[in-house]
């Protein structure tokens, strides 16, 4: 079986399309990735010629002055790239719908017979706009199999577009994080803190947020960390990974707002090498999450792996935690000072409640665990009659 993941071209989720490839490789499933964009093509069999001689024939083609406007009149590259994808791919897996272009290679692959199956990410399905759920409904009706990550995703997906939810799977991303975290946790291996404050030394380390959008609502968790007491203010450091999706207007007024705080901070505006980004995950003790919605993101199944405690909105649908044993602290918007005031008093306490938080999230999403459900998925694929009208 050959399955090639059509990717949007999110170089922070580079790495992720990667490991998936790796880990289903290792199951015997021959996975490819395509970054639809920069045209960056991955395989772990270390075959890229296939797609490398097609791509550069086009790109020659096109680079001729006299055959330059020909070739764009005539030959049409989505309709080659999905030629190329039907011949050398049983399953076209289409990463997340942030791309319109995707709608014309789903439309043409399923005309051609290809095995269809599309990847929903929280921020396709809870953020979609009017305009989104039209291209988003032509590439549900050509996909044989629709997959999330959670159930609470399942059920919002099936209220939303009844019409396909016969076709939908549950099933997350594996992390492969938790072997490098158990060596790093275990003997303090590959540990790299060079990135981080001299402030940081000695303070509660609070993360805020796992990215730059506004919709990790950062003022308001800024606003909340104002009103806590004198003492709890003097002890805590706060860091803000924005290493992407952040815009410079937002930027400048969370720094504003932070400056007002006098409170030690660090906001991380550049990419982290995996160590760094993980030893920033060991040095958190609270990490706090009050967006309007949340898929099972992986930042903040690392920070629960490491024992950190999480300050989640409490209508955040973290059902998939509690049904796995996986403790952390619920919070509303108005009680949330309150929260990190009671957290940051008995830190000990609540860090002695999250202990069991490691075994539980490694049975869930640990790609030992993800991958044959994965191949078990394509299989199925494979062997159902076609179902799309």
């Amino acid at each position: 079986m050959r399955v090639l993941l059509l990717h949007p071209g999110d170089p922070n989720q580079m790495y992720l399309m990667k490991s998936v490839c790796d880990n289903l490789y290792n199951v015997g499933i021959h996975t490819d990735m395509l970054d639809i964009h920069s045209k960056e093509f991955y395989s772990p069999r270390k075959n890229t010629f296939s797609f490398r001689r097609f791509d550069s024939l086009y790109s020659f083609l096109i680079r001729i002055p006299k055959v330059r406007v020909l070739v764009r009149k005539y030959i049409n590259y989505t309709y080659l790239l999905c030629s190329w994808i039907v011949k050398h791919y049983d399953i076209l897996d289409i990463q997340s719908l942030f791309c319109i272009e995707f709608v014309d290679i789903a439309k043409i692959c399923h005309k051609k017979g290809i095995k269809i199956k599309t990847h929903i990410w929280g921020s396709d399905l809870f953020r979609e706009s009017e305009d989104q759920k039209s291209w988003h409904d032509a590439i549900y009706k050509c996909s044989d199999s629709i997959q999330v990550a959670t159930s609470n995703g399942a059920k919002y997906f099936s209220k939303v577009y009844p019409q396909y939810a016969s076709r939908l799977v549950t099933i997350p991303y594996g992390l492969d994080q938790f072997d490098v975290l158990d060596s790093m946790l275990s003997s303090k291996t590959y540990l790299d803190d060079s990135f981080l404050s001299d402030q940081s030394a000695g303070r509660v380390f609070l993360t805020c947020g796992y990215n730059g959008r506004k919709e990790q609502r950062h003022m308001l968790i800024l606003n909340a960390i104002e009103n806590l007491p004198a003492n709890i203010k003097q002890s805590i450091f706060l860091f803000l990974p924005m290493t992407y999706l952040l815009e410079d207007d937002y930027a400048i007024q969370i720094e504003d707002r932070l400056k007002e705080l006098n409170i030690p901070y660090q906001i991380q505006k550049t990419r982290l090498p995996l160590n760094q980004n993980l030893t920033m995950r060991i040095r958190t003790d609270i990490v706090i999450n009050i967006q309007t919605t949340d898929g099972l993101a992986a930042s903040i199944q690392e920070h629960l792996y490491c024992g950190n405690v999480l300050i989640a909105g409490n209508w955040l649908p973290y059902d998939v935690f509690l049904d796995n044993g996986i403790y952390y602290y619920k919070s509303s918007l108005d009680e949330l000072s309150n929260s990190i005031k009671n957290v940051v008093n008995s830190l000990n306490i609540y860090k002695e409640r999250c202990q069991n938080n490691r075994f539980a999230i490694h049975s869930l999403t640990s790609w030992h665990v993800i991958a044959p459900k994965w191949k078990m998925m394509y299989d199925n694929i494979i062997k159902q009659t076609d179902i799309k009208s």
